[in-house]
C-alpha cells in the first residue's frame, strides 16, 4: 500500500523550507556585506540584527522566487513567461529582479528612516547625497539576483527540502524564535536608546 503525505504536511513543509532557505540567504548576505565594508571601508556592523543575518536579503530572495521563480523557469503571478526564448527571459528577470529590490530597498530604509530615525545604509559614496537608492547599485542587485537565482538558490532550497521534516521543523521552530527574540531586543533598544545597537567588537576593531 503506497501512502503520500498528508497536503497540510507537504505545506507546512514547503513554509518550513523556505523559511529556513531565507535564513540561509540572510546568513550569506551578512556575510557579504561585511565582507565588502571590510574591503571598501572599515569593519562595521551590518544589518538591524544582532545575530549573523540580513534579512533583507532572505526576504528579497524570497520574495522574488515567489513572484518571479528563477531565471530557467521564470513565471510571473504562477504563470510562465517567454518559455520559448531565453533571449527575452533573461532581461526581463533582470529588469524584474532590480525593480523589486530597489522597491524592497527602499521600503525598508524609508521604514526605518521615518519610524525611528536611523539610516541602516546609503549611497553617499556614489551620488554624494544621502540617498536609499541608486540607479548602480539596482543594476548590481539586478545581475547579482539574477545570477545568484540562476546557479544557487535552487541547490540550496533543494538541499533544505531534502531534510528529514522533524529536523526541519526543529530548525525552523529553532531560527523562528533566535528571529522573533533578535527583532525584539533591537526594536526595544532601539525605542529606549534612539540608537541601533552596534555589537563591541566591530566597535573595538582598529584599523590602524
Amino acid at each position: 500500500m503506497i501512502t503520500t503525505a498528508a497536503p497540510s504536511s507537504t505545506r507546512s513543509k514547503n513554509i518550513q523550507a523556505l523559511f529556513v532557505t531565507g535564513m540561509i540567504l540572510s546568513f550569506l548576505g551578512w556575510v557579504w556585506e561585511t565582507v565588502f565594508s571590510f574591503l571598501i571601508r572599515s569593519p562595521n556592523d551590518r544589518g538591524f540584527l544582532t545575530m549573523p543575518f540580513c534579512t533583507i536579503y532572505g526576504v528579497a530572495l524570497i520574495f522574488v522566487y515567489l513572484l518571479l521563480g528563477t531565471p530557467s523557469d521564470m513565471r510571473l503571478f504562477g504563470r510562465p513567461v517567454f518559455t520559448k526564448s531565453a533571449l527575452l527571459r533573461y532581461p526581463a528577470y533582470f529588469l524584474a529582479s532590480a525593480l523589486l529590490a530597489t522597491v524592497i530597498e527602499l521600503f525598508t530604509a524609508t521604514f526605518f528612516q521615518s519610524i525611528f530615525g536611523i539610516e541602516l545604509w546609503n549611497y553617499a559614496f556614489l551620488t554624494g547625497e544621502s540617498d536609499f537608492i541608486a540607479i548602480l547599485p539596482s543594476f548590481f542587485w539586478g545581475a547579482a539576483i539574477t545570477l545568484f537565482m540562476r546557479f544557487l538558490f535552487r541547490p540550496i532550497h533543494l538541499a533544505v527540502k531534502k531534510i528529514k521534516s522533524n529536523i526541519l521543523s526543529g530548525i525552523f521552530w529553532t531560527l523562528l524564535i533566535v528571529l522573533a527574540a533578535d527583532l525584539t531586543f533591537n526594536f526595544l533598544y532601539l525605542s529606549i536608546y534612539g540608537t541601533h545597537f552596534e555589537i563591541p567588537f566591530f566597535k573595538n576593531i582598529d584599523m590602524g
